[in-house]
């Protein structure tokens, strides 16, 4: 069946698509939170600067949308005298790296989606000498379809090394939870930290998206979070320029759509612990922690997220997933995971094979800290 592609090359080509775009998602086996029109644009708005914007618009004969590239086109300089012009997802950059990227289209169409998408790039001619994408599931359909039509396109076909996100499929009960996933050891730690907690007051946990605006809780979490970086020895993600605003703005829409959850362990009343994230379509992205110092070494930490995973369990979401990274609480309330890797698609000429393999090395030596 014969696709038509339309570029959007302005935010304001963006906005009658939302509906058309949230369908398409829910519909598709790409479907999260980071790939939501909602995401999207708001990142565009604050992050995205001097690149261009091209996302793709798949259509049938019928004139419907079938599937959607958010693409955009940035020039990046690899070496002191060369530069290259990269085709990204909008979303990678600035000071924000979304999980699970993917072209999004109907499961039945990811193959034609994903060769209108490259022969639109290759009708291009000059304009760009990379595809560069970060985060793509291991299970991405389309992007793989992409991949494969490259490589017998003769483009030059790089995947990175993967990196795992882990997430617990979520049964009926806590109590089902708890004796699936939580092992002795962490059980009795947690048992431990809530009885020491509730020796020093009373001790409840709420979602305070529930209670307060979505302003108060960008306000909660960026303090906690800063509370919690610096006791790690580093930057708090709020501090970075243009992060918080985002959030407050992403915030207000998540709320309006009933995404937005800050579950938050409470001590007298008085927040001491808080994770910030998203309910999307049966399944909770824990996006970002903080906590109280002085309370650091009581636990509080691991009982809000405790009480996180419960609340997701009583909404009824089937999947808590604690993202890319290794740390070892994931593990702990976590046994089953994916992987993400990155990919590029490159030009077979000086321009497009710099930037690969500047990219992948550099990506080891982040791997190898």
């Amino acid at each position: 069946m014969p696709f038509a592609v339309q570029c959007l090359t302005g935010p304001a080509d963006l906005l009658p698509l939302a509906l058309a775009w949230s369908t398409l998602l829910s519909g598709s086996r790409a479907s999260n939170v980071f790939l939501t029109w909602e995401w999207i644009t708001t990142w565009w708005k604050h992050f995205g600067g001097e690149r261009e914007l091209a996302v793709l618009q798949v259509q049938n004969e019928a004139g419907e949308t079938v599937g959607i590239a958010p693409l955009c086109l940035e020039r990046r300089r690899v070496l002191p005298l060369l530069s290259v012009r990269v085709v990204t997802f909008v979303g990678l950059g600035g000071p924000l790296t979304p999980d699970y990227l993917d072209l999004i289209a109907l499961p039945e169409h990811e193959a034609g989606v994903a060769e209108a998408v490259l022969e639109w790039l290759l009708a291009q001619g000059a304009p760009w000498d990379v595809f560069a994408v970060r985060q793509v599931p291991g299970d991405a359909a389309t992007i793989r379809h992409l991949a494969g039509a490259a490589a017998q396109a003769g483009l030059w076909v790089l995947q990175g090394e993967p990196q795992r996100s882990w997430y617990a499929t979520l049964p009926a009960t806590p109590a089902e939870y708890e004796s699936r996933y939580i092992g002795r050891k962490t059980w009795k730690r947690l048992r431990e930290d809530r009885n020491r907690l509730a020796r020093v007051g009373t001790v409840r946990a709420v979602d305070m998206a529930r209670e307060r605006s979505p302003a108060q809780c960008i306000e909660l979490i960026a303090r906690l979070h800063g509370t919690r970086s610096a006791m790690l020895g580093r930057g708090s993600a709020f501090d970075r320029s243009g992060y918080r605003a985002f959030h407050e703005e992403l915030a207000a829409l998540a709320a309006e759509r009933g995404w937005l959850r800050l579950w938050t362990l409470l001590v007298d009343e008085e927040p001491v612990a808080c994770r910030y994230g998203f309910s999307y379509q049966g399944v909770h992205y824990a996006y970002q922690t903080g906590l109280r110092r002085e309370y650091a070494d009581q636990g509080v930490g691991r009982l809000a997220l405790q009480e996180c995973i419960r609340g997701c369990i009583e909404e009824g979401l089937t999947r808590f997933d604690m993202l890319a990274g290794e740390e070892d609480h994931k593990r702990h309330f976590c046994k089953e995971s994916r992987w993400q890797y990155s990919l590029l698609l490159a030009r077979p000429h000086r321009r497009g094979v710099a930037l690969p393999l500047r990219l992948l090395a550099g990506s080891a030596r982040r791997r190898g800290g």
